[in-house]
């Protein structure tokens, strides 16, 4: 029987939208250098329900230290949650069950689906560099780690992305994705118990009330 690994550490809580535990960006940024990624790069995550519910989860922004036009980029932005938009109907006729995946391709944008429950959940990457197969990579990794933090939350999220999307992307067996989802939980731990006590101001007693 295969090993299943509990990646949520004891304590830890996640930011939810949709019910949906939310990747957090140090897990994203981390995998984007293990890549060798050179930015400034783009994502979004969406749902996409049987129904036409369209819901979407986050979005992200991945800068590499270089001076950047805010402008441009919410630009691209729109392009590519346009471009995950568009394909989700023939995601939707596509991505029946848990072993099939429906990703393309289309200048530095990049897009990835896998199965949920009720539809399908989208990434879409935007690739600065414009290299063949790595925004597809960084698409199906926000995937892998999105259903990898969900195992209660959407079990066919999980077996989607956990035991068929490494196959059937360009993410390939990478157990270097685990190792940086589980590494990238434990950092934050130690981030939020080293942060200092917050001090709340209070009003001063009255006595003469």
């Amino acid at each position: 029987m295969a090993q299943i690994y509990e990646f949520i550490p004891a304590g830890f809580s996640f930011r939810k939208e949709r019910g949906y535990n939310m990747i957090l960006p140090v897990t994203i940024s981390k995998y984007f250098e293990h890549a060798r990624g050179i930015g400034t790069d783009l994502y979004v995550i969406k749902y996409y329900g049987q129904d036409g519910e369209q819901t979407e989860l986050t979005r992200g922004c991945i800068p590499t230290g270089k001076a950047f036009d805010a402008v441009k980029l919410r630009k691209k932005q729109i392009d590519l949650t346009t471009f995950l938009d568009t394909e989700s109907a023939k995601a939707l006729q596509t991505v029946t069950k848990t072993s099939r995946v429906y990703q393309k391709r289309l200048g530095k944008n990049s897009i990835v689906y896998i199965k949920a429950k009720g539809g399908v959940i989208g990434c879409g990457w935007y690739d600065n560099a414009n290299t063949p197969k790595k925004g597809l990579k960084l698409a199906a990794f926000v995937l892998y780690a999105l259903g990898t933090i969900n195992p209660g939350v959407d079990e066919i999220l999980w077996e989607a992305a956990y035991h068929y999307l490494p196959y059937d992307s360009e993410l390939g067996r990478n157990d270097i994705a685990d190792e940086i989802i589980l590494s990238s939980m434990q950092d934050e731990v130690v981030r939020r118990n080293n942060e200092p006590a917050k001090i709340v101001p209070i009003a001063p007693i009255d006595n003469n009330n």
